[in-house]
């Protein structure tokens, strides 16, 4: 539990500014005039960005087939409590690897900016996620409920009993309204 708890810290601490210029919403080259980038910026931050798209491919990837191996185990009808463990420690040391990506991606692009450059940008990315939070919120947590959401919650659930369909007809040995 403890690898768990240090691994939601770290995520949390970091992902504020580790998606800078990775992963930001919106245009780069409106990006770029907003910070007042130079030339030599942008082609730094632009080979930054594809270098680390690459590895981050490869990081999501595994990622995705731990998922897989811990998604395939727990819908087995017996599933082996070593195996999952396993899988649980596994997927959390794929995300750990991911986040710790983010981070020094994050350090490189702070080294290319200047301290009043970064300060803008992360006004900018704190702008932006606000924006997609609120278009986010605007549709309800009735999706997630219904495990529409991403993780095991959606396929491990049973869907939520709202009781019979308008149209349905009575139980047995009842009679209709």
């Amino acid at each position: 539990m403890k690898t768990w708890t240090k691994l939601a810290l770290a995520a949390g601490m970091i992902a504020a500014g580790a998606a800078l210029f990775a992963q930001i919403p919106g245009n780069p080259m409106k990006m770029a005039q907003e910070l007042n980038l130079t030339q030599q910026q942008q082609d730094q931050l632009r080979q930054l960005r594809f270098d680390q798209t690459r590895k981050m491919i490869d990081l999501r990837r595994n990622v995705e087939l731990q998922r897989l191996s811990l998604r395939e185990e727990m819908t087995q009808d017996n599933p082996d409590p070593a195996r999952v463990d396993k899988d649980i420690d596994s997927l959390a040391l794929a995300k750990a690897q991911m986040a710790k990506l983010r981070f020094s991606h994050m350090q490189q692009v702070r080294k290319i900016l200047t301290p009043e450059q970064w300060q803008r940008a992360r006004e900018l990315f704190r702008e932006r996620m606000a924006e997609r939070r609120g278009h986010r919120m605007g549709q309800g947590r009735e999706g997630w409920r219904r495990g529409a959401g991403r993780g095991m919650g959606s396929m491990m659930a049973p869907p939520p009993d709202d009781g019979p369909a308008p149209d349905a007809p009575p139980p047995q040995g009842q009679s209709a309204p």
